[in-house]
């Protein structure tokens, strides 16, 4: 932004002097430094020598301006195109301040670097017009000149952008023997010299190269890996394992994996825990033990309840797959969804890291939970229970407990109600989140009588997450029309009920579109369907609510990128749901059938 107010402002000079004097009788006075640099500047080009100088003269902080590479630049370039027209009088004045010009800066002598005494005069001094030099400032950059050789003001450089890459090349990598790894992994172990251009890395980046050629040689560098000891940055070792692990059976996995385990410790954790979440057939009952304590390591120690230094707040599941224990919830979850092998020596680490006292670590635990239900839903739902029961309602800011909430509610409404009804009245995304459980507890018919039952009973907060799930958006509107223009002559034919329901709402819905309304109209008027539905109401139930209890709700209201898919996806299973849609309704058995948008075809029973 500066620059370019810099560039508009300079410009003014040739095209409208008048203006730019007046923007410079604006920034002449001001202390703001960004403000005396673009003042600086105009000077520079407005063609006025002798007020130029004049202005420098006021302030020996206009001495100092300029970049960050080249901090006395804007006044150098400002001198440089002034002296060669300005009077002897203003040259004679300037001539004298450069000459006594010494920053206190250069006065102190930083130990172990050469004397920086003079440099600041030495750059301003050489950009007088070297014809109107006088003889003392002749001698005294001639006295510069010796002191500083080599080292001739120089401009700005431009920014430049680039990645620092490893300091061994792929190219040397492919041809380097396991000693010479050896050498340079301990090599760059250590913090080498900066250098400014290009950018050279270290041990994360050489690390990457490791990684590289591992997963290119597999068997060659897990054997390279048990060479590495406790003295090797973890970094080396985990690069290897998770570059390996595709390749290796679970016996050779279990070598690797305690190797890694017993050098490292701790450190480990999230190498072997991710591995682990990616390859659950590889885990053993000799991994026990160190998954076990991961589970029980002090990272984290508290949640992070305020903005950091930079003003950001990670939100709970990211600080906890962040976590040594987070990582070890999501990897019980990883091997409870994969099977019941390890169930009864898995469970009490659900029920340990359920009862987390970290917030973060919790919202991890809920899907080890969720897992667990699979295999043994009575201990599941006695642990979800103790997992919700959190004194702090940021317990269900979270996907993962929110689809944990939807299935407890599922199985025992009235045991998990007041969870949902606690979530409700949460703030921010707690309640939003809340709001697309109660759509789903509505269309999954569990809501209990202490419940909101209708979305003028929710705060905003929750109204907006139902209407995540709900068609309202452009996108959808364009999708609902494509949907029921295939759908209805389909379902007219077999059962014209669902149909007539499904355009009825949407007739009945004071917020949708005259669009949607024409398009539900449409469905009605040029349908074989029974009169009496053209006037009935409805309970809201939008049609996105169809989908199953276990689908992730993780879309925002208003986000049209996300509005369509959901709609595609209640297409596809309205045919699973309209059994259920019917039977409760107590409409006569039979069967639907429907073409979706992609033109595939459905019939299932109902009844």
């Amino acid at each position: 932004m500066l620059a370019a107010l810099d560039t508009a402002l300079r410009s003014l000079a040739g095209r409208a002097p008048a203006a730019a004097a007046d923007a410079l009788r604006q920034l002449t006075a001001t202390p703001v430094q960004e403000l005396r640099f673009l003042a600086c500047r105009l000077h520079t080009v407005l063609g006025r020598p002798d007020e130029a100088i004049a202005w420098l003269l006021t302030d020996e902080r206009n001495l100092r301006l300029g970049w960050v590479d080249s901090a006395r630049w804007a006044s150098r370039e400002l001198i440089e195109t002034t002296t060669p027209h300005c009077t002897d009088e203003m040259l004679d004045r300037l001539t004298a301040v450069l000459l006594g010009y010494y920053p206190a800066g250069e006065r102190r002598r930083q130990k172990g670097q050469p004397s920086a005494w003079g440099r600041s005069q030495y750059e301003l001094l050489s950009a007088i017009c070297p014809s109107r030099r006088s003889e003392a400032v002749r001698r005294r950059l001639a006295e510069w000149d010796r002191k500083f050789p080599g080292n001739v003001p120089s401009p700005p450089t431009p920014i430049q952008t680039g990645v620092v890459g490893s300091p061994i090349s792929d190219h040397a990598a492919r041809h380097m023997t396991d000693d010479q790894w050896h050498r340079a992994l301990d090599k760059y172990a250590h913090p080498q010299p900066e250098r400014f251009w290009p950018l050279r890395g270290g041990v994360h980046e050489l690390a990457r190269t490791l990684g590289s050629r591992a997963q290119q040689q597999p068997d060659r560098f897990t054997d390279f890996a048990f060479t590495l000891g406790p003295g090797s940055p973890a970094a080396y070792l985990c690069a290897i394992v998770e570059a390996v692990t595709p390749h290796l059976d679970a016996d050779h996995w279990e070598r690797l994996a305690l190797h890694t385990h017993q050098t490292l410790g701790s450190e480990a954790a999230p190498t072997i825990c991710r591995a682990l979440q990616a390859t659950p057939q590889n885990f053993t009952s000799a991994l026990l033990p160190a998954l076990d304590g991961y589970t029980t390591d002090p990272h984290p120690e508290q949640d992070v309840r305020h903005a950091d230094t930079h003003g950001t707040r990670t939100d709970l599941l990211t600080a906890g797959m962040n976590a040594t224990r987070g990582q070890a919830a999501l990897t019980v979850a990883a091997l409870l969804f994969h099977g019941s092998e390890h169930l009864h020596a898995l469970t009490p680490l659900v029920t340990r890291l359920a009862n987390d006292p970290v917030l973060a670590v919790r919202v991890c635990a809920a899907q080890a939970v969720l897992a667990l239900m699979r295999h043994d839903p009575q201990i599941a739902l006695d642990t979800a229970e103790q997992l919700l029961n959190h004194q702090d309602a940021n317990v269900y800011n979270a996907s993962t407990t929110q689809r944990l909430l939807i299935n407890t509610l599922v199985r025992e409404p009235s045991r998990f109600a007041a969870h949902l009804a606690r979530a409700l009245q949460g703030t921010g995304d707690t309640a939003e989140l809340a709001g697309q459980s109660w759509a789903v507890a509505t269309i999954q018919g569990c809501l209990t009588p202490d419940l909101p039952n209708s979305t003028d009973e929710l705060n905003a907060l929750a109204r907006r997450g139902a209407a995540a799930v709900s068609p309202t958006t452009s996108t959808t509107t364009r999708t609902f029309s494509r949907c029921s223009t295939t759908m209805t002559p389909t379902c007219e034919r077999t059962h014209p009920w669902p149909c007539g329901r499904y355009s009825t709402y949407f007739l009945n819905k004071p917020t949708t579109s005259s669009v949607l309304s024409s398009t539900a109209t449409r469905s009605l008027t040029t349908s074989n369907i029974w009169p009496s539905l053209s006037t009935t109401t409805l309970a809201p139930f939008p049609l996105s609510l169809l989908m199953p209890a276990s689908a992730s709700f993780s879309t925002r209201a208003g986000s049209s990128a996300t509005s369509e898919p959901i709609v595609r996806r209640t297409a596809t299973t309205w045919s699973r749901q309209s059994s259920a849609f019917i039977g409760k309704a107590g409409r006569p058995n039979g069967s639907v059938a429907w073409t979706s948008s992609t033109g595939s075809r459905r019939q299932v029973p109902t009844g």
